[in-house]
């Protein structure tokens, strides 16, 4: 489940957070804050898939198994 708060990982920014969500009837776009002030939009598919720059920590972990 994705929520508010959440870490998430970025190639190039590293280790950053879900600032905010706007949900959405069938792909929920989510608002990530990175270290020096770095905002990205990414859409909740595109996130749990993990095929963009930006990933969450679920799919980093079965990544490596």
């Amino acid at each position: 489940m994705i929520e508010r708060m959440m870490t998430v990982y970025h190639t190039e920014y590293g280790k950053g957070y879900i600032l905010n969500i706007q949900y959405r009837y069938k792909n929920n776009l989510c608002m990530c804050s990175f270290p020096k002030g770095k905002t990205v939009f990414i859409t909740e598919k595109r996130l749990r898939a993990g095929d963009d720059e930006v990933t969450d920590v679920t799919t980093v972990c079965n990544m490596g198994a």
